[in-house]
């Protein structure tokens, strides 16, 4: 390289950037602080929403009644089975480790008692029976008739599950 060459560059490299630097307009914003609060809010908005997976059972239209408070109650869910026979679980949805294991209806019948027994020594006063549309209603009534052995005199109600009709 020749000399003037090498100064050249060396001149290059010593002299100030070569792209200036942009003034500060005070027309724009800087949005870094409003991006991190949208982060934090999603965060929050994650973190406090609620998993919970129901497993929703295809319930009947309703024409009457009223509205059940789902924490004071003991849930008991039908779900249309195999060969027409409804399949009984202890608590809201479908979940396999809800379900009546008992085979005969003596033995589901005990199971639904020792279930409710249960639950109203936890404090549930109300007993709800969620019953799919495809649920003979001969199921839903023994299961209905378990309950009434449960229940103490006068102390609890029974209600059968129905979705509002709009």
């Amino acid at each position: 390289m020749t000399p003037e060459r090498i100064e050249h560059i060396v001149d290059i490299e010593d002299d100030e950037p070569l792209l200036p630097p942009r003034e500060f307009d005070d027309s724009e914003m800087d949005i870094t602080p409003m991006i991190d609060i949208t982060f934090l809010l999603l965060i929050f908005f994650i973190v406090a929403a609620r998993m919970d997976k129901d497993t929703p059972v295809e319930l009947p239209k309703a024409k009457h009644g009223t509205n059940v408070v789902v924490k004071s109650s003991a849930i008991i869910t039908l779900a249309a089975g195999p060969d027409n026979k409804a399949e009984i679980y202890k608590g809201d949805g479908k979940s396999a480790d809800k379900k009546i294991a008992a085979t005969a209806p003596e033995d589901e019948e005990q199971e639904i008692i020792n279930y409710l027994m249960d639950e109203f020594t936890a404090g549930k006063s109300e007993v709800l029976i969620k019953a799919e549309k495809n649920v003979k209603h001969g199921d839903v009534s023994r299961v209905s008739k378990a309950v009434g052995k449960a229940q103490k005199e006068g102390a609890n109600v029974l209600y059968v599950g129905v979705i509002e009709q709009k």
